[in-house]
């Protein structure tokens, strides 16, 4: 019987933290993936010619469109990892909270709950593209949130040891 709660703690974790990610990434998208070659153009004419002058120019618009399509991609993308940690975080944070302060008598749900806040946390702070101050802050904010859930749950209302005189 002891397994089965093991498993159902672990199930509880795992599926709030699939409910985070699969919510946003259902109901926010993330930025479109540029055309792959927007100019694709023939071979080129011969060299000399005012035919591969043009060509050249045509290459170098071209190029520029590709770069700055590129970098509009790359800023969106920047902005959906922030988005999705400032939604994600947060999440990961109320399920925490939760589960310190759920009563004792609901012992199987209160550690699905913290370790559900938890892998939200890490999901929220592992965005690819995300800031490192972001990282910094969601890393500080979610160490200070274990050593007291940590506290609350594993040394608060335990007797000290006594001392052997």
């Amino acid at each position: 019987m002891k397994i089965f709660k093991v498993i159902y703690v672990l199930a509880i974790a795992a599926f709030l933290t699939m409910l985070v990610a699969f919510g946003i990434s259902a109901f926010y998208q993330s930025p479109e993936y540029p055309q792959n070659d927007p100019c694709a153009i023939s071979t080129p004419p011969p060299p000399g010619t005012p035919e591969y002058e043009e060509w050249l120019r045509q290459q170098q618009i071209c190029q520029d469109e590709s770069t700055k399509q590129w970098d509009i991609y790359n800023a969106t993308l920047k902005d959906h990892y922030r988005n999705v940690f400032s939604i994600s975080y947060p999440c990961g944070l109320l399920f925490v909270i939760l589960g310190l302060y759920v009563r004792r008598s609901q012992d199987i749900i209160k550690p699905g709950l913290l370790l559900g806040g938890i892998a939200t946390m890490v999901y929220a702070i592992a965005q690819p593209a995300l800031a490192t101050e972001f990282r910094f802050i969601g890393a500080a904010v979610a160490s200070a949130v274990l050593l007291y859930a940590g506290y609350k749950m594993l040394l608060e209302g335990k007797p000290a040891p006594q001392e052997k005189t």
